[in-house]
């Protein structure tokens, strides 16, 4: 018999080994996988499901969302997609965070970002979530006068100037104890933005101009 070729005992014993093989650089991967992930299941509860997060991304999730809580404005259920580096813009469409209304599910692309800009887009993202399920055709249309937009939600017009956006944006600003001035409507004074905040959500922000 060729000794090259092997008898069945020996493909037995090879196909098993390789099995076993298979089974431990999975378990090695998948207990990367968790490492890097676990917090969601400490961040986040049965609503609301983070999906390829850091320890520390989860958390700003679980930040974002007790915010929304603490002033009685629940989003969920909601999941939130972290995309690495490599995927680039494309699962964001270009921007660096989006909501998908049909699924409920916020894309975030920004990973190279400072961690408050992220925070903040997070929060933005949420805003969409909260808008989206609250605001009627009236509400929107009354929204994006008092706010100075160009339209609620026309793509021709720029990202600052569309009422959806805008919106959104309030909310986070408002709802963020330490907002940065580069995110919220710099053509509006403060106060009005204030104001526009309550109009949203019915509530008082979480500091002072």
């Amino acid at each position: 018999m060729d000794v090259s070729t092997p008898t069945p005992k020996r493909k037995l014993l090879r196909f098993t080994a390789s099995i076993a093989l298979v089974l431990a650089v999975l378990t090695s991967v998948r207990g990367d996988a968790l490492d890097a992930t676990a917090s969601r299941h400490e961040a986040v509860d049965a609503t609301t499901t983070v999906v390829g997060a850091t320890r520390d991304e989860a958390a700003m999730v679980e930040w974002a969302l007790d915010l929304y809580l603490s002033k009685g404005l629940d989003v969920r259920p909601i999941t939130v997609m972290f995309h690495p580096r490599d995927a680039g813009w494309e699962p964001c469409l270009g921007a660096v965070a989006y909501y998908r209304s049909q699924s409920r599910t916020v894309d975030m692309c920004n990973s190279t970002r400072p961690d408050h800009e992220r925070r903040h887009w997070i929060l933005h993202e949420f805003g969409h979530a909260h808008t989206f399920a609250t605001m009627s055709s009236s509400e929107r249309s009354s929204f994006t006068e008092a706010s100075a937009a160009s339209s609620w939600k026309d793509k021709d017009d720029l990202w600052l100037d569309r009422g959806q956006e805008r919106a959104a944006d309030v909310v986070a600003w408002g709802l963020n104890p330490s907002p940065s001035p580069i995110f919220w409507m710099q053509d509006l004074d403060c106060h009005h933005v204030g104001e526009l905040f309550g109009t949203l959500t019915g509530r008082a922000t979480n500091h002072s101009c």
